[in-house]
């Protein structure tokens, strides 16, 4: 077996046991424990892609996605967050006064309050396209000259970003604030969401450059955000979800679900990545359209769609609580 592929089951191995103890026993792991766990997954991610493609990694765009990447985000985030509030901050305000008192209390607490819409935006539409857009131009600072290499740039990129920014998370324990081992070990199961991501947008960038075929071009980059926009959609619902179901679940039954929920998602977006290098491997094309007739792919989007319907369920629950 490729020994990249032993070193990249090893690691992530490690990093899922020290992550699961971390959650029984926080006390056990502390701060540099959480540090290794952030760090394993996204690197285990990248030892197998690297063995898939067998190249060596482009160290410019894997330190520049955790650096530059980072630092073009947060610029973003300021920037974007700070005009979201003067512009949606009164529209946010009267829709919750509208609304305030139909559904249960403490679920529309979450659901109403101006800053939790506003923040809910930026998660879901806003921080995709401000983060996949800075690991492109880090992608690019390697200068790829064909569509591998562009791919592994930007799954490069991708891992830098998720390092550092599984560390930023981490940082949590420092502070005494519960719950950031549950954070660390979900943002485990979805280690490839960066690289993935960050890999579609760097070669629909490099195609759009190079090739003639604009509109797929467009098609891989929107696709690349589109898995990010999922993923941060669902730790929006995973959220929604805890809150409405607090008082009537216990913390493992909620960790259990919320643990089992990442781990599908995330499961199905590696798998999703992994046949997108291996089509790009082979020199094939990649076609961001699900044919119909590929019962796998097309189950893969059901549960994909699927997972976009609970903030609606719980929405309907709560209604009917309420009534």
């Amino acid at each position: 077996m490729n020994r990249s592929y032993i070193s990249a089951a090893g690691i992530a191995l490690l990093g899922v046991g020290v992550a699961a103890v971390s959650v029984m026993g926080p006390d056990a792991v502390g701060f540099i424990g959480l540090v290794l766990v952030s760090a394993a997954m996204p690197v285990a991610v990248l030892l197998a892609v690297l063995g898939k493609l067998r190249r060596k990694v482009p160290a410019v765009a894997l330190v520049s996605g955790g650096t530059l990447a980072i630092g073009m985000s947060l610029a973003g985030y300021a920037l974007v967050g700070g005009t979201a509030y003067f512009v949606l901050g009164g529209f946010a305000e009267w829709l919750a006064d509208s609304v305030d008192g139909a559904i249960d209390t403490d679920l529309m607490s979450v659901l109403t309050d101006p800053w939790m819409i506003l923040v809910a935006i930026e998660v879901v539409v806003l921080a995709p396209l401000i983060e996949e857009f800075s690991k492109a131009v880090s992608a690019r600072l390697t200068r790829p000259t064909d569509r591998i290499s562009a791919l592994l740039a930007g799954v490069s990129a991708g891992v830098g970003f998720a390092i550092v920014e599984n560390i930023f998370y981490a940082m949590g324990s420092l502070f005494d604030v519960g719950g950031w081992e549950v954070v660390a070990l979900v943002r485990m199961l979805g280690s490839a969401v960066h690289p993935v991501a960050a890999g579609l947008v760097s070669l629909g960038w490099w195609e759009f450059r190079n090739r003639g075929d604009r509109v797929g071009s467009l098609k891989l980059m929107a696709m690349g955000v589109g898995v990010h926009a999922v993923w941060n959609g669902v730790l929006v619902v995973v959220f929604v979800v805890s809150v409405a179901f607090s008082g009537d679940a216990t913390p493992l039954e909620s960790l259990l679900v919320t643990i089992s929920f990442a781990g599908a998602l995330g499961a199905i977006i590696a798998v999703g990545g992994w046949q997108s290098l291996n089509r790009v491997a082979a020199g094939d094309a990649l076609d961001p359209v699900v044919d119909p007739g590929d019962a796998a792919k097309m189950s893969a989007w059901v549960v994909v769609a699927s997972t976009m319907l609970i903030p609606a369920i719980v929405v309907a629950l709560a209604l009917s609580g309420a009534s």
